[in-house]
């Protein structure tokens, strides 16, 4: 519809749930929603090279979040019974490879609970018990609020989960999931004008990449 325009478009979309499942500590979420986006932007790439190269595609985040990726979990360690959970975290050598299922023609696996899976963990959070498991019931509430109405304590509903474990967080008790953090973000661009997509940058200058691929205040 945007395309019917002789004068040309500005279209922004977000992958609004990445951040959200981010901040909920829900990890395997945010990841689905990640691939939900690599595929938005490959239909992007497809639609405007059936166009020629009159369209200029830029990839980023507004900010990053304090998760890391730092090796797998292990539900296979037969050798060891009743092991806790945090010792199967395996890092470095030890980490192995994910066992999930072979992606969907989406790119998505059709299963998340599998025996080997990503480790990610976030720097800041809220007290919350860690299961060291994915959510499959629902999207994952770390904090509610305490029976004082003005802080925020650690969801019992993980409370009996086999090997779950509390956690003290690092935040206020008046924040009930995590926040930002101040890392840089990654910027890609395809298209007129990506070559001025380069190093680092200032915000700003993404903004005048667009200007000038729209041509706004040209001759």
């Amino acid at each position: 519809m945007l395309a019917k325009n002789p004068n040309g478009f500005f279209l922004m979309v977000e992958s609004g749930l990445i951040d959200k499942y981010a901040h909920a500590l829900d990890f395997d979420r945010a990841v689905y929603d990640t691939i939900m986006l690599d595929n938005a932007v490959r239909q992007t790439k497809e639609w405007a090279k059936a166009r020629g190269d009159d369209t200029l595609i830029l990839v980023v985040a507004d900010h990053n979040h304090p998760n890391s990726l730092i090796g797998t979990m292990n539900d296979d360690m037969k050798s060891v019974p009743n092991v806790p959970m945090r010792e199967r975290v395996g890092t470095y050598e030890k980490a192995g490879f994910p066992n999930y299922p072979a992606p969907d023609a989406e790119g998505y696996p059709n299963r998340v609970d599998v025996s080997r899976r990503l480790a990610i963990f976030s720097a800041a959070a809220p007290d919350y018990y860690e299961t060291f498991r994915p959510k499959l019931d629902a999207p994952n509430l770390p904090a509610v609020e305490g029976a004082d109405k003005t802080t925020f304590v650690a969801n019992e509903k993980y409370k009996d989960v086999p090997g779950a474990m509390l956690r003290f967080g690092n935040l206020p008790a008046m924040m009930n999931a995590s926040v930002h953090s101040g890392e840089d973000v990654i910027l890609t661009a395809t298209g007129p004008g990506a070559e001025r997509v380069h190093g680092s940058m200032d915000n700003t200058e993404v903004f005048r990449v667009m200007v000038e691929a729209l041509g706004l205040g040209s001759e």
